[in-house]
């Protein structure tokens, strides 16, 4: 295993481990598994913040002190996946890779305070999904694309242990509120479970048959296992057995943080809601705070503050209190979207049956109307034909004889072709074919009649359109006071040019990092950008990298 120092001292040496929750690290690390966003057929990726493609980012609560950042900033180009914080908040560790399975991944350690890489922890070959720090040994866990998980001491870099459980993609990692287990999820629906005193043979637990895609311990030691089956179940990992499936879950589930001090879950993931459970499973507040996937979540250490990173490229941070105080109207709002669009889908339905209806007595009208017509023309021709017959060689008979003639055959011609169209229907395709033989009185008065038909018919159309339209309006202004009130409840980071996939506080609450994903060339990738909580300015100056 290489280890680069980049520090003018030896930063093991200054890193005291003391006060790291696992709980909240394994929120930045669950894994986004059935689909690649563009730029993952190109095999690299890159890491920026605000100026948007793919880097972590880092926000700092106090004034800064003299000693504090410089405006430069290390290299950092590949797509950052997962974060998590040293327990003396001094490092930040990151996860990532430039390929999927055909280059090493990213385990690099950096300085908060400089914004520099201190270390880089070589040993995965595949790109590194998920990491957890250990809340007061000096350890944690990284995992990959192949499967592989390394457990790490941090101060001196080495590698301590090799797991080569799974055979394949490991998207998350957690270990216990004690330190002494540690649980990754697998593709193959299970969940594994190592003692941290020797990491030997796990504990494997059959959770469902679906990938798990996030993990998280509660401080009683049991464990919240969600899966791309849409559940999300409560495992008592000494037994093995799942105590409970947690209700109103949505969709597929790709994060979970855990609250300190044990208050409140949350979770999020496909269906871009933010919910959040007490710990006995009773749901509280579901938040449609973003427009696209939630990929993590974290609570603040003083739990006052859950940060949501999502692919739409935005980190919001909520006010977890005021959330769960506004479940009630916030379902209530909910509810009142969900009953307009089933509103507007009602009247969307109606207009189109209203036009359909609309447009079949209109052709039956333009069908009798047209009989009618031919029938006209049958007779002119047949008049054309007697007078002709009295003075066949007066040319100007035989051209109106001619004239007619076609008239009449033109007509017959489109309406066969008309009846032929609508044999689908074959009553009314019979109803016209029987017209055809009826009298030219009575074809009018049935082209009278459907023509008040076709009236009436277009009224409702009409009437259709104009229902669609209120219930549009109505929707759309329950979308925005919905909205109003969840932007009410957020403070959001300035817009990313690429999508989040993750975010972490830092122990001693200081600091937010987050991760990201580039996408092209044409944007800066050489950045580790920290930026200020109070004012979310940055401390750095962003660096474009140079063209590759």
């Amino acid at each position: 295993m290489e280890v680069e120092n980049n520090a003018s001292d030896t930063w093991a040496d200054n890193l005291a481990l003391s006060d790291c929750d696992p709980r909240t690290n394994i929120m930045t690390s669950s894994r986004f598994w059935t689909t690649f966003r563009k730029a993952t057929c190109r095999g690299t990726f890159a890491a920026v913040l605000l100026t948007g493609l793919g880097v972590f980012v880092a926000l700092d609560m106090p004034r800064l002190h003299a000693d504090e950042p410089a405006a430069s900033l290390s290299k950092h180009e590949h797509w950052v996946t997962g974060l998590v914080f040293t327990p003396d908040s001094s490092r930040l560790v990151t996860v990532g890779g430039g390929s999927l399975r055909y280059r090493p991944g990213d385990v690099l350690v950096w300085d908060v305070v400089s914004g520099k890489r201190v270390a880089s922890l070589s040993g995965h070959g595949s790109h590194v999904w998920a990491v957890a720090m250990q809340k007061k040994a000096a350890r944690g866990a990284t995992s990959d694309y192949s499967g592989r998980i390394i457990v790490w001491d941090f101060v001196t870099g080495k590698a301590v242990k090799q797991l080569d459980h799974f055979q394949a993609w490991v998207a998350c990692l957690a270990y216990g509120p004690d330190d002494r287990q540690l649980a990754a999820g697998g593709q193959d629906g299970t969940v594994a479970v190592w003692e941290t005193n020797a990491y030997d043979k796990p504990r494997v637990i059959k959770v469902g048959d679906s990938p798990v895609s996030a993990l998280a311990f509660l401080p009683d030691g049991k464990l919240l296992v969600a899966s791309l089956d849409k559940t999300l179940k409560l495992v008592d990992p000494a037994s093995g057995k799942v105590v409970s499936t947690w209700k109103d879950t949505g969709d597929v589930i790709w994060t979970i943080a855990v609250a300190p001090g044990n208050k409140y879950v949350a979770t999020g993931g496909v269906d871009r809601s933010i919910r959040i459970y007490r710990p006995d499973g009773t749901h509280v507040a579901s938040v449609p705070g973003h427009r696209d996937w939630v990929r993590s979540l974290q609570f603040s250490p003083d739990g006052k503050e859950l940060a949501s990173a999502s692919h739409d490229q935005r980190v919001r941070l909520w006010n977890v209190d005021r959330v769960a105080a506004e479940g009630a109207a916030l379902a209530a709002s909910s509810q009142k979207v969900v009953s307009l669009v089933k509103a507007r889908d009602a009247a969307v339905e109606a207009l189109d049956t209203a036009e359909k209806t609309a447009n079949a007595a209109q052709d039956k009208q333009k069908v009798a109307e047209k009989i009618a017509a031919w029938k006209e023309a049958v007779a002119k021709q047949q008049q054309a034909a007697e007078a002709l017959k009295k003075d066949p060689k007066k040319a100007e008979l035989k051209k109106a004889a001619d004239a007619a003639k076609s008239a009449a055959g033109k007509l017959a011609g489109e309406i066969d072709a008309k009846i032929k169209s609508l044999q689908g229907d074959k009553k009314l395709s019979e109803t016209l074919t029987a017209l055809k033989k009826k009298g030219l009185e009575e074809v009018q008065k049935q082209a009278e009649a459907w023509k008040k038909e076709a009236e009436s018919a277009e009224n409702a159309r009409v009437a259709a359109q104009r229902k669609l339209d209120d219930a549009e309006a109505a929707l759309k202004k329950a979308k925005e006071a919905l909205k109003a009130q969840v932007d009410a409840l957020a403070v959001d980071l300035p817009v990313f040019e690429s999508s989040v996939w993750a975010v972490a506080y830092s122990p001693d609450g200081k600091w937010l990092a987050t991760g990201t994903h580039r996408i092209g060339k044409e944007f800066p990738t050489d950045t580790v950008r920290i930026w200020r909580r109070s004012d979310r300015k940055s401390m750095f100056t962003l660096k474009k990298a140079k063209a590759e």
